[in-house]
This record gives structure tokens, sequence and C-alpha cells, in this order.
């Protein structure tokens, strides 16, 4: 999965969040952990990451450790669309662009509204394209994205569906793309050789609709990455 990150993308969250010292976040997709590891950091917020990866989680509590915010930063393995906290856990909830990799993107909005309080910050963070964009492109990109590639305004509708309003959208076009590989790789070192090739010879060909999908995404037409912001109402 493409993953954005960058500390441009990071601050402008971390501004339309209201972050700062005492605010309790959550980052659901959370990956390596740089962004909530950043926000401790700069902001002073009390950080929670999930993720489905355990590699990943492992990952981000060694860069908790190593930045010494061991002690505002935790992170855990769950599902995405099942979280492990109380109903309105939460001052803020990020949604990365895992979410859109579900099976069900609506569960993983519910879940994330869910655990954040009334008067809270949702935010959802997502790969989104023009709604001129040609045929070509829209296949390439839903191809290489995955369920996570759909128009604003279907986002808009799952979120308003689940009690968020005050929706406004921001695009940060200056982020970095990560494509995390380590998992793939680990499991392709227990196949046997032949089974080795075929799957090396699968993951060449999605490198190269990956960097076709650039390609074309650099032409204009197609949005970088839109952060849809709301505030959770009640019931």
């Amino acid at each position: 999965m493409l993953r954005p990150e960058g500390e441009p993308l990071w601050r402008t969250v971390a501004e339309l969040g209201d972050f700062a010292a005492g605010r309790d976040v959550l980052e659901v997709g959370t990956g390596s952990g740089e962004a909530l590891c950043f926000w401790a950091a700069e902001y002073g917020i009390d950080g929670t990451g999930v993720d489905t990866d355990p590699r990943s989680v492992q990952q981000a509590e060694e860069h908790a450790r190593e930045r010494s915010l061991g002690e505002q930063l935790q992170f855990q393995v769950a599902p995405l669309d099942d979280l492990p906290f109380r109903d309105g856990s939460f001052d803020a909830a990020v949604g990365a662009a895992a979410i859109g990799q579900l099976a069900s993107p609506l569960a993983g909005i519910t879940e994330l509204v869910r655990v954040v309080r009334v008067g809270g910050t949702v935010i959802l963070l997502q790969w989104a394209w023009a709604p001129d964009i040609s045929p070509p492109k829209r296949a390439l990109v839903r191809h290489t994205l995955g369920p996570s590639a759909r128009s604003l305004e279907e986002w808009k509708r799952h979120l308003a569906a689940q009690g968020v309003r005050e929706l406004t959208l921001h695009t940060v076009r200056d982020v970095r793309v990560d494509v995390p590989r380590e998992a793939l790789r680990a499991r392709l070192g227990a196949l046997p050789h032949t089974r080795k090739l075929r799957a090396w010879g699968r993951f060449a060909g999605m490198i190269r609709r990956e960097r076709e999908a650039r390609r074309l995404l650099a032409g204009g037409n197609v949005l970088g990455v839109t952060l849809i912001k709301g505030t959770r109402w009640p019931s």
C-alpha cells in the first residue's frame, strides 16, 4: 500500500486537529509510527497507534524509544475496523489511508468516529482524484491504491452518516510516498525457491504498476493527498 508521509503533511494534520500537550490522539493505520512520534515531539500530544501489521507496530515502538517518547506513545496490533477502545476515548482520531484498503471502509470509518469524544476532531487522510479524471487513469490508480481511490464526496457522505459535521477539505501536495515492502520480503524468505520466483514476479509487476501510476499522477489531473476534517456531534 502506498503511504503518504512527510513533515508538511504531519504539520497540517496537527494544525487541523489543534494538537497540543495533554491531547489524546489516536492514529488508525499508524505504520511505523513516524507521524505520532512527530506529533508527540513537536506538539506534546499523548498518542496511541494501531496497525494490523505486527512488524510495523514493533518498528513504531522502537522509533518511540529511540526518541525518548515511550511515556507519551503506545502502539498495538488490532483490526482497523474493530478498535479495542471504549466510545469517546480520544480527543482526536486520524484515519490513515489504510482505512481505504479495508474490505468495508465504512466499517473502518464507523470505528474511527466511535472512539472520538463528542466535540472531538476526526481527520480522514485519503488519496483522492478530481471528478474529471480519465477512465484509463482512474483504472490504474484504483488498481494501485485499491478501494481507497474514491471520490471526496463518497468519503464525506460516509463521515456525515456517522455523525461527523463541519466537514472541510484540505489538500497537501508536498508529501513523501512510502511503499512498505519489509513484510512481503519476510514472507518471501520462507518460500521454496520456485514459489519465491513466482512471487517476486508478481512483486515486480506491482512495482511496475506503481511507477506507472506515479507517472500518471504527475500529470496534474489527480489530487495528491486530501484531508477531510470534521467534528463529532452528538448522535
